[in-house]
């Protein structure tokens, strides 16, 4: 049996185990997706229980809004230090607890997650987009497919990943041009979808367009999530619009990928093949909506964060060149010097073992711009954090972004100091202060392939190249809805002899 077949058949086993009789089809609470509807809901929550609810902004200061949208890292900051590290402040029309000490986040990712749905909280209108995929469900409906999916993130597949994530990059380094500045972000965004696409969905290499065309509409498509009051809205010249117009665009990609799956008359070891595989203890097996949502989802996850991740990596390293430096000939020492049009060969254990520099430099921009900046939930009954009691039905976040920003975690916090990561300094580091990757049962399926691709693509490109600053560098972050640079991040690329 070879290592794939043993990755689908794993992943049916799963699948097929039994289970409470049609707890499949049993569809989350849909969050509301009229806005007049939720802002009515949301005033009537603040009005019957804004005293019950930790210390905190009153909702009613919109001055504190614009405050939030202006500097979020340091007006949430600023919120900890004066209430705590269990605080709430108005977003929008509605009220929420953020949650920002450690042991606090920890007793929502692990001790007390029972308490908390997802698709409540401030995401929940995800499923607009990515419809009811491993992301955006709760129960049954997330623990099976997160089952089944599990083992196409195992080190095994990495490893059998490495050779097609390799020669991306190889390619995509090799094409740029060195001396002219480059949108970095836009470099890296359509890099990763096209390894997304391929690596986990099963796309072929002739399809670069596709995977262009489909990295140009998710970024459109996830505006619409950003900001607390612009989400509102819904008419023609939104973002909602035009999310729903990039969304008509990647369901006919993945519909039509889909289709070319069923055809195949051998199975494939992608993700889609495992789902167009399985079959229930009952007998039925997915349809093809069920399965384009598990797709979209993955398309989402397995590009955008992983895409932000290597711009504002390289933008660090562009403005610390000494620390780029060090990246650097640790990459040539295990590595080698790589001739353009040949990709790396390195193994898994090399490259995420082997090039300690880079990985604590991918860690502390990780600190620095988490990609899952806030773990959105909704308490579904009452609970207790941090020693504030919470009533159901709260929008709860924990946040670590400005979890890694406080200065009682974290010495010069501001700073980018990837020593902070070595094996003694990590070792200091209190649970739950440092989460890029969500943790407890939800933690992020796709974390090692996401850094796999990292480290892949970084290695492929620092090698070569230094990155460079230049007068138009100009870095603007937004939490739409994951971190990510916007309005272009210009960097230069010179050649390393």
């Amino acid at each position: 049996m070879t290592v794939e077949t043993a990755a689908r058949t794993s992943a049916r086993d799963r699948a097929s185990a039994p289970d409470p009789a049609g707890s499949r089809r049993e569809p989350d609470p849909a969050p509301p997706q009229n806005p007049v509807g939720k802002v009515v809901r949301d005033v009537l929550f603040n009005v019957e229980h804004a005293s019950r609810l930790p210390p905190g902004v009153p909702w009613r200061k919109l001055g504190f809004q614009l405050q939030l949208m202006r500097n979020p890292v340091a007006t949430l900051v600023d919120c900890h230090r004066r209430f705590g590290g269990v605080f709430t402040v108005p977003a929008g029309p509605q009220l929420m607890v953020m949650v920002t000490a450690p042991e606090a986040i920890r007793e929502i990712q692990v001790d007390k997650a029972d308490a908390f749905n997802w698709r409540g909280g401030a995401f929940g209108e995800m499923s607009a987009l990515l419809g009811l995929g491993i992301l955006t469900s709760d129960g049954e409906l997330h623990d099976r497919a997160r089952r089944l999916m599990d083992p196409a993130f195992h080190r095994a597949r990495m490893e059998e990943h490495l050779a097609l994530i390799f020669a991306e990059a190889a390619a995509a380094v090799d094409a740029l041009e060195p001396g002219a500045a480059v949108d970095v972000n836009a470099w890296a965004r359509d890099l990763t979808m096209r390894i997304a696409m391929r690596a986990l969905v099963g796309f072929d290499e002739s399809q670069e367009a596709t995977a262009a065309l489909a990295a140009e509409h998710f970024e459109t498509a996830l505006a619409a999530f950003g900001g607390n009051f612009g989400r509102l809205l819904r008419g023609p010249g939104s973002a909602w619009h035009a999310m729903q117009k990039s969304k008509k665009v990647l369901e006919k990609i993945v519909a039509d990928h889909i289709a070319v799956t069923r055809a195949r008359p051998e199975p494939g070891a992608d993700l889609v093949s495992i789902l167009v595989e399985t079959t229930f203890d009952d007998g039925s097996s997915y349809t093809d909506e069920e399965i384009a949502s598990q797709v979209m989802t993955l398309l989402f996850a397995g590009h955008d964060t992983t895409s932000s991740t290597l711009a504002f990596l390289m933008y660090e390293l562009a403005r610390n060149s000494t620390i780029q430096d060090g990246v650097r000939a640790q990459i040539r020492e295990i590595a080698g010097r790589r001739a353009p049009g040949t990709p790396l060969h390195l193994g898994f254990g090399d490259l995420m073992g082997s090039i300690p520099r880079l990985s604590t430099s991918i860690d502390e921009t990780l600190r620095l711009y988490p990609p899952v900046w806030i773990g959105a939930r909704q308490a579904a009954r009452d609970v207790t954090i941090g020693g504030h009691r919470i009533p159901a039905g709260t929008p709860v976040n924990y946040l670590p972004w400005i979890t890694h920003h406080l200065p009682e975690l974290w010495d010069d916090p501001e700073s980018f100091r990837p020593d902070r990561f070595t094996p003694e300094n990590r070792a200091t580091i209190p649970q739950g202060a440092y989460v890029p990757f969500g943790g407890g049962a939800r933690i992020c399926l796709g974390q090692r392939f996401g850094l796999t691709v990292s480290h892949a693509v970084a290695a492929t490109l620092l090698g070569r190249f230094r990155m460079e600053t230049t007068p138009d560098t100009r870095l603007k972050v937004a939490n739409t809805p994951t971190l990510t640079p916007v309005g272009g991040l210009m960097l230069r690329p010179t050649q390393v002899p």
